[in-house]
């Protein structure tokens, strides 16, 4: 590894913080077992601290409205990406094993391929304008308008960290939502880069982005934790984990079946 001492921490708030409780865990890589590095290990509290962050970025700031500012600032991270791709390139590697014949198919291609949804950010039509609706000789003015949904609550899985990093984050962000991103368990310096990049070469608000990494060990962290999603979350977005996603959505509405 060339980068000395990977960035573990929690990204809240707009800074890099320890857990509450001081928790850290090592992040073994694969290949070796070799410790890479170590991550802070988040709690429920680590959790709410960030959604309430994310919350208030999407309530306070014009994030969701402000087109131009938005597609600057992710014209921004994805040169940032650029100049830190060899960085990616060996954590994702270091962490999640991704035999470096094929490690452009996981990093490169997915930062040049930011610029469709980059674009969206101005190119989409957010309000339209529709034809008088006339009835009963009243003629009524119609408008659509394309809203965010708020703060996404992002859950990425061990085998591809950076693919589907940027896929939540970057969708996200460009919709004009905030997002609280919570990687695996054996991944997380590399979303912790992904974060430092946002706040280190963009303007994009303090707020807008949030990190956690939880490990896999503890009671409060097992498989089948039956804690409910966070009310402020009104997105929730999983990576091939059907069971995770049919029990998110059933305890946010009972009435739902798989």
């Amino acid at each position: 590894m060339s980068i000395a001492i990977p960035e573990g921490r929690l990204f809240i708030d707009g800074e890099f913080r320890e857990a509450r409780s001081g928790a850290r865990y090592d992040i073994i890589n694969p290949a070796d077992e070799s410790v890479v590095g170590s991550a802070a290990d988040a709690a429920p509290a680590d959790v709410d601290f960030a959604v309430t962050a994310a919350r208030r970025a999407a309530d306070e700031t014009d994030w969701s409205t402000n087109h131009a500012f938005r597609r600057r600032c992710l014209e921004q991270l994805q040169v940032g990406l650029r100049e830190k791709c060899a960085d990616l390139r060996q954590l994702v590697t270091s962490e999640a094993g991704v035999c470096s014949s094929v490690i452009s198919t996981h990093v490169d291609i997915w930062i040049d391929g930011m610029n469709y949804f980059t674009e969206l950010a101005t190119d989409f039509s957010w309000e339209e304008d529709l034809p008088p609706y006339e009835v009963l000789g009243m003629a009524s003015a119609h408008k659509i308008r394309h809203e965010a949904y708020g703060v996404v609550g992002a859950i990425t899985p061990w085998n591809a960290p950076f693919m589907t990093a940027i896929w939540k984050v970057h969708h996200a962000l460009s919709t004009g939502n905030t997002v609280v991103l919570k990687s695996a368990p054996d991944t997380p310096l590399t979303a912790a880069l992904l974060a430092q990049v946002a706040a280190d070469s963009t303007d994009i608000p303090d707020r807008c982005t949030q990190h956690l990494e939880l490990s896999r060990q503890g009671p409060r962290r097992r498989r089948d934790d039956r804690r409910p999603p966070h009310r402020p979350l009104p997105l929730h977005r999983f990576a091939r984990h059907r069971a995770a996603h049919c029990r998110t959505c059933s305890q946010r509405n009972p009435a739902y079946r798989p």
